[in-house]
């Protein structure tokens, strides 16, 4: 799947467009096939790196190089355990 990689804290230019593996969902998790997401603010200041976030998600980097929290799509896929 393809994604938007966030590898370093800094301008909009650090997202780079990459193939990534399709995750699988663990026992309580689902996967969504995105159709939309939004960018907002809080996006923005993770991104930026704050001493605060840095401090939270990650010194040099972000711990996760994905972000996003709001999205719209389709459940593609369920854990073992999700009813």
């Amino acid at each position: 799947m393809r994604a938007m990689i966030c590898t370093n804290y800094g301008s909009p230019d650090v997202f780079k467009l990459q193939e990534v593996e399709t995750p699988i969902p663990k026992d309580h998790e689902v996967r969504i096939k995105i159709h939309a997401a939004s960018v907002g603010p809080s996006d923005c200041t993770f991104r930026k790196g704050s001493p605060i976030v840095k401090l939270v998600y990650g010194f040099k980097r972000p711990k996760n190089p994905i972000f996003g929290t709001e999205l719209a799509g389709i459940i593609d896929a369920v854990g073992k355990k999700v009813t």
